[in-house]
Parts: C-alpha cells; structure tokens; sequence
C-alpha cells in the first residue's frame, strides 16, 4: 500500500487534504447483518463475485432479510454504528450502491429544546433524488415543522410519522416508487420497525414502500446518510438559535 501523505488528497474522495480529513478517523469496519426466519446453524458463507450466500447442511439458506452496516471500534464500548441499510439482494455493496434501490430518498430528525419553561421540537427534512440514469444525486432541505409538545409524545416518532403522512398526501405521490428514509433514532428495534412488527407511533405502521435507513448524525460525514441526517440536525439547531435571537416568533398553535 502507497501511504498518502498529509496534504495529499484524502483517499475517500472528499477533495480535502488527508491532514483535514480522514487522517485521525477511527478506522471504519464494513459488515452484513442476515436476519433468519428462524434459528438457523450455519456450516459455511461463501462469497462469488460479491454474492453472498449462507450454507446449512442441507445447501444454501435464503435469509429474511439482509442489512449493511459501517462502524467504528470504541474502547469499553460497543462499536459506534455510523449507518445500516436494509440491501435487496444479497450482494456487498458500497454505500451510494446500496442507496441507488430507492427512488427517493428522505432524511428526518427532530430537536427539542426549551424556551421560557415550555419545550418546542422542530423537524428537520431533506430530500435526497437521483436523475433518471441514476449517475447524479441532488439533495435539498424539505420543510421544517414545529410540533406542539403534548403529554407522553415521543417527537422523534411523531416526527418520522408526520414526514411520510406529507409524502402520502403530496399530489405527486406514487404508491410504486420504492422509498427510503433516514432517520438517527431507535437503531435497535430498526428491523422490526421494516418488519411491520413494531408500529411507528402509537398504532401507525411503516407503509409497504417505505424502509428505514440509520444513520448516525453526530459522526460518519463521509458517508451520504450521514451528511444528509446532519443537514437535518444542522437546519433543527439553526432554527432554535433565530428563536433565541428572537428573528422568529413562536405562536400558540392547535395540537396535532
């Protein structure tokens, strides 16, 4: 290997010297998750041409589904996952190859801060879409939406639910097309949530063409999820800072 010298471009592609990039990165570990219909002994994992296949002593196991994780190692901690995406085959893949079986992809996170002893959570949007060919990605901010804090809401659910209430209710709205949203939230029940056994908010579940992808906000900024999550905190917090400034007036509104 041909070491990269600190004010060299960074290997990752970023443009930006090695200096001010990924010198002093954790190193980043790729992995597959399989989840099986069942408890299932395996004897072997082959892997042709980025094709991955499970074998049992009775030939290859189909796997329910298939996730693509990025982490990093933390000392006396568990690894730092910076993103996981649900693939649809099962092939190793980078990230942007992964993202490119959606349409369109969203990223929601929302904030909660409070002023003059009452809490206000803002949600934050971004839109993520590829050009017909799929060799161009364009992303842009969504909205904000303020949401009126009410006794046992969880915003950050409440937040994921009203995002896809407003793609469903857009005119341009397609049922077909294959949809993808980040969020930074609940990583551990992610599975059950594209599962539809788990509901989003109270009793309302994931739509059919909808999937969720996590990514992590705080680091991982190499990786699109993790740039597009950002933004969406980025825009939350900037928000807050004009209401503090007292540049935005926040009125009484009706509950949701």
């Amino acid at each position: 290997m041909v070491k990269t010298g600190r004010n060299e471009p960074c290997p990752c592609g970023s443009k930006k010297k090695y200096k001010n990039c990924c010198l002093n990165k954790k190193p980043r570990e790729t992995s597959i998750l399989f989840e099986m219909i069942e408890p299932t002994k395996l004897t072997s994992i082959k892997i042709e041409e980025g094709q991955i296949k499970l074998l049992d002593s009775n030939g290859e196991v189909i796997a329910k589904n298939i996730y693509q994780q990025n982490t990093y190692k933390r000392i006396g901690k568990d690894n730092k996952v910076l993103n996981q995406i649900k693939l649809n085959v099962s092939k190793y893949s980078n990230e942007i190859d992964a993202l490119l079986q959606y349409d369109i992809i969203y990223a929601v996170d929302t904030n909660t801060k409070n002023f003059n002893g009452e809490n206000l959570s803002i949600t934050s949007r971004q839109c993520c879409e590829f050009n017909s060919n799929k060799t161009t990605i364009t992303f842009y901010p969504f909205g904000l939406a303020c949401i009126k804090n009410i006794p046992n809401m969880n915003q950050e659910k409440f937040g994921i639910k009203l995002l896809i209430s407003n793609i469903l209710c857009d005119k341009n709205y397609n049922k077909n097309l294959k949809i993808g949203i980040i969020i930074d939230h609940d990583l551990g029940n992610l599975m059950k949530y594209n599962n539809r056994e788990l509901p989003i908010y109270n009793d309302w579940y994931l739509p059919d063409n909808f999937t969720l992808i996590y990514a992590s906000s705080d680091t991982g900024k190499e990786y699109l999820t993790n740039i597009l999550i950002s933004a969406c905190d980025k825009e939350a917090n900037n928000f807050f800072e004009e209401v503090k400034k007292g540049n935005i007036q926040i009125c009484d509104f009706n509950d949701i």
